[in-house]
């Protein structure tokens, strides 16, 4: 999935799935939806349930830090 088809189902702005997959959040995010050096992003099921999450999180105004404790979090519990 392109950033336009993340952003269209979780009702996300293009350019904060950009910022947030090539900056603060790309560690948690597949190599595919890292982008950089040229290539496409391509975003997997697994990646649009955590920028959505991410989103959810931010929109109840959560701390940076503890988004990025629940994202770890999530990523122990696999």
């Amino acid at each position: 999935m392109k950033p336009h088809d993340v952003g269209e189902r979780i009702g996300l702005s293009t350019s904060a799935i950009r910022t947030w997959s090539m900056g603060e959040f790309k560690q948690y995010l597949s190599p595919s939806a890292q982008g950089g050096d040229g290539r496409h992003r391509d975003f997997n099921d697994t990646d649009t349930q955590i920028i959505n999450h991410i989103s959810e999180l931010k929109k109840r105004s959560v701390p940076i830090e503890e988004i990025h404790a629940s994202l770890k979090q999530l990523q122990a519990d696999d």
